[in-house]
C-alpha cells in the first residue's frame, strides 16, 4: 500500500484489508514500514506503544520478537517509535542492506498461503522501496484530491525503475457518490488511467472512524456497513490471479 500524497488513509486501508482477510480466515501478515508508527493503533496496540523492528534492530535485538497477534489472529510487525536521530540511524543502517527485508521475511516461519500487506506511507524510504521490489502487487491509494490524482502516473513510473516485477493498480479511497467532484475524479481516473483502475471503490464511510475510535474494526464494529463490503470485495479482488480492470 502506497500512498500519492498525505492523509489519504494508506494505514486505515492497509489496516482494514488485513481484517476483511482474516474474516474469510486467510492468513495474514501486516507490517508497518512507515516511522509514523501508525498500523498498530489500527491493528489493536496502545497508542503509547514503542516497540518495533525498526527500535528492536538499532538495540541489537532480534527483530522478529516485535511481532504481535490480535484477537482476530492478524499477525502484524509495527515499525515501532524512534526519535528523529534513531530514524536517521536506521535508514543508514538499511540502506547498507538493500537485501534486509526480502532475506528476513524468508526467515520466517509462515504458511506459504500467507499474504503480507506492507503499509509503505509514500514510498520515501530504502526499505519502502525494498517492499515494492519483493511485491507481487503494489495498490497506489488516491484520494478525489487533485493533488494526489496527478501524481498517479509518476508514481508509476517510479515503481517501474524500481522493478518490473509488480502488477500496479490505482484505489480510488474516500468516495462520495453524491459529490460531483468525486465521481469526476473517479471518471477521469477511469478514462486515463484504465491501465491501473480497479472496480473497487472504498466510499466515505463515518463508521471507519467510529471503529477506529473504539479500537475495534469495521468488520466486528459495523459488519453491514458500506465499508465493510468494500474492504471484503477488496480482500476478494486481490485474490483473483487477473485482477478485473475498469473499461475506459
Amino acid at each position: 500500500m502506497i500512498g500519492l500524497a498525505g492523509g489519504v488513509g494508506v494505514t486505515t486501508v492497509a489496516a482494514q484489508l488485513a481484517y476483511a482477510m482474516a474474516t474469510q480466515r486467510q492468513a495474514v501478515l501486516a507490517m508497518d514500514l512507515s516511522p509514523d508508527n501508525s498500523l498498530a493503533s489500527h491493528l489493536g496496540l496502545g497508542l503509547s506503544e514503542n516497540d518495533g523492528f525498526a527500535r528492536r534492530i538499532l538495540q541489537n535485538e532480534d527483530w522478529k520478537d516485535a511481532n504481535y497477534r490480535n484477537p482476530q489472529l492478524i499477525d502484524f510487525v509495527p515499525f515501532g517509535r524512534l526519535t528523529p536521530q534513531q530514524d536517521q540511524d536506521f535508514n543508514r543502517w538499511i540502506e547498507a542492506r538493500p537485501d534486509w527485508l526480502q532475506t528476513e521475511l524468508g526467515s520466517l516461519e509462515i504458511l506459504p498461503s500467507t499474504t503480507v500487506v506492507f503499509d509503505c506511507a509514500r514510498m520515501s524510504t530504502s526499505l519502502q522501496a525494498q517492499a515494492v521490489c519483493i511485491s507481487d502487487q503494489v495498490i497506489m491509494v488516491v484520494d478525489t484530491g487533485l493533488a494526489a490524482l496527478t501524481r498517479l502516473r509518476q508514481v508509476e513510473e517510479n515503481i517501474r525503475r524500481l522493478s518490473p516485477r509488480p502488477k500496479i493498480h490505482a484505489l480510488l479511497n474516500s468516495f462520495d457518490s453524491a459529490l460531483r467532484l468525486d465521481r469526476d475524479v473517479l471518471a477521469v481516473i477511469r478514462a486515463e488511467c484504465a491501465d491501473l483502475a480497479i472496480r473497487v471503490v472504498l466510499h466515505r464511510d463515518e463508521g471507519l472512524r467510529e471503529a477506529y475510535a473504539q479500537r475495534g474494526d469495521i468488520f466486528s464494529k459495523a459488519p453491514s456497513s458500506q465499508a465493510a463490503r468494500d474492504f471484503l470485495s477488496l480482500a476478494i479482488w486481490l485474490t483473483d490471479p487477473e485482477p478485473e480492470r475498469v473499461s475506459a
